[in-house]
């Protein structure tokens, strides 16, 4: 599990590697996802099958912890594959039709989570799970087992979200925006130590209030009870939008004891956490009592700003008032400016006071010519209420040339009261501001193309200490000289082109395999004359470390 982990979070240069787990085929042994401790990991995309109907195939586990499902047959034919060459392999075609199993559903939803990061390899482990189940299809949609979670997503413990949709999965992918940093928020060990009433229907329930709002993702369980045959218990967890995720079912394992086993659950997707969450065991079988110690509730997801959330009690009404969902006013931008003086740098001017520790990650430079994303330093001054990003590592400190956009990001730039950046001005927070700008080197007047013009503004202010780059002073040292002229020589007869669009290939199911985009042309370069001034130069296992519980022979 620590290997999971550790891949996880530094895998893929810290965008996380992703694995795609086989749900189980155990069903008609009473089987369920939430006994396998692999397969039920947050760490995990746990993929079941649906058959050539769409509906569970006879073999599927079911769980809480699917995320989505992926046609493997069922029936004959099943998936075909290839197979080993000649007597070697079951078919001697090379080729085999029958394959199936959670075994084929999983390699299924990793071929699309490959076209995923073939569109968008910044994607990270989390958000190729938000985009699978935002873009999971609603199979089977007359079974009983579907029910809306409190954030509108409809789920079901024999399919989770629904199945695969590459097409939808690979579309979203192309104009994702990642996901904030995971948060985690846990009660804390929850001690119970009651009995559980036997062959009791109702059981015995315990309620923890969760006060911090964070998105939930995954939902973690770690339950310890002591019960000589624990397939009697059923365990239920209840969110405060009164979604219920069972955890485990009554059924047949008479084995001991469920020690501080973690159950997962991933129905509660994009719910509100803050609030009472309640915890039901109840004991579906006769004749052992057991005792129930404790549990842990463990919510993984993303921090909420720039919303305001207000509880009210059951049936209650309000006249005249709209609970519409609104965004807290943020900040807006006054200015960007990308001046002339004293260096290249990039400045933010704001509307009001924001809170001072900006990240350095809040901005977001990239060369739309290139594709060359450019670091760059914050620093944040409250008396004039400016930002100020600058360049460092760059060759003679000057950005290389291209058309450029400076994204800056609403949620890394908030007010006291949890507001985001107003990127666009329309008096609600939790929008990007984008700003476009360019880098011509030897191009005083900024028109575009370095020409004769340059060279005479560069000339007029020979040996003069006006610095700044509109006079001809191109490496910012206070002084027009000739190392201006040599920079000049360099870059003349270079143009830029204004920047274009980039257009995004919207893709279908027949062209999954041509995701492409299209970016600015690169700067064209003219013949150089001549001057009077010298050249420059990855089935299923048991946890070793934390047995899952056994499973039928």
């Amino acid at each position: 599990m620590q290997a999971l982990s550790d891949s996880v979070v530094g895998g893929r240069n810290g965008r996380g590697s992703i694995y795609v787990w086989a749900s189980g085929n155990g069903l008609q042994e009473g089987d369920n996802v939430n006994y396998d401790g692999y397969a039920n990991s947050r760490y995990v995309i746990a993929a079941t099958a649906v058959d050539d109907f769409g509906r569970q195939a006879y073999y599927a586990e079911p769980g809480t912890p699917i995320l989505v499902a992926a046609y493997a047959g069922g029936r004959s034919p099943g998936i075909t594959t290839t197979d080993l060459r000649g007597s070697s392999g079951d078919d001697p075609t090379d080729y085999y039709g029958n394959f199936g199993g959670t075994s084929a559903s999983a390699p299924l939803v990793s071929g699309v989570v490959a076209l995923m990061l073939q569109a968008n390899p910044n994607l990270g482990w989390r958000d190729v799970k938000q985009i699978l189940l935002n873009t999971a299809r609603k199979n089977d949609p007359t079974d009983p087992g579907w029910t809306l979670n409190g954030a509108g997503h409809w789920v079901n413990n024999k399919y989770g979200f629904g199945a695969v949709d590459a097409a939808a999965a690979v579309n979203a992918a192309l104009t994702w925006k990642n996901l904030p940093p995971e948060t985690m928020v846990t009660s804390g060990t929850i001690n119970v130590n009651r009995a559980i009433p036997d062959d009791n229907a109702t059981g015995i329930n315990s309620s923890v209030t969760i006060n911090q709002l964070i998105r939930a993702e995954t939902v973690e369980v770690v339950f310890d009870a002591t019960h000589p045959a624990r397939g009697d218990l059923r365990v239920v967890l209840t969110s405060p939008d009164g979604t219920k995720s069972v955890l485990a079912e009554t059924h047949d394992d008479t084995h001991a004891d469920y020690s501080h086993w973690t159950f997962t659950s991933t129905h509660h997707w994009d719910e509100i956490a803050k609030g009472t969450w309640t915890l039901t065991v109840t004991d579906g079988a006769g004749q052992d009592v057991g005792t129930w110690n404790s549990w842990r509730l463990n919510i993984y997801g993303t921090p909420i700003v720039g919303e305001q959330y207000v509880p009210l009690t059951a049936g209650a009404t309000a006249g005249g008032k709209s609970f519409a969902f609104r965004r807290i006013a943020g900040a807006k931008v006054s200015t960007f400016d990308f001046p002339f003086q004293t260096g290249q740098r990039l400045v933010f001017t704001f509307d009001r006071d924001v809170n001072p520790n900006i990240p350095d990650s809040a901005l977001e430079v990239v060369n739309q010519t290139t594709g060359q994303a450019i670091a760059a330093h914050v620093s944040y001054i409250s008396t004039s209420r400016t930002a100020v990003w600058n360049f460092a590592g760059l060759a003679n400190g000057l950005l290389p040339d291209g058309n450029y956009t400076a994204r800056l990001k609403a949620s890394a730039v908030t007010l006291t009261n949890g507001g985001m950046l107003d990127g666009n001005g329309d008096g609600a927070g939790g929008d990007d501001y984008v700003a476009s700008f360019f880098q011509l080197n030897g191009d005083a007047n900024r028109d575009r193309v370095v020409d004769t013009a340059d060279f005479r503004i560069v000339l007029a202010n020979y040996n003069t200490t006006i610095g700044d780059w509109t006079h001809g002073d191109f490496n910012y040292d206070g002084a027009v000289d000739f190392a201006d002229f040599q920079a000049l020589e360099l870059s003349f007869g270079h143009s830029l082109p204004a920047a274009t669009s980039s257009a995004v290939v919207v893709v279908s199911d027949e062209t999954l395999a041509s995701v492409v985009a299209v970016g600015d042309r690169q700067p064209t370069s003219a013949a150089r004359p001549t001057l009077a001034l010298p050249p420059i130069r990855r089935r299923r296992m048991d946890l070793l470390d934390h047995p899952a519980p056994p499973r039928r022979p």
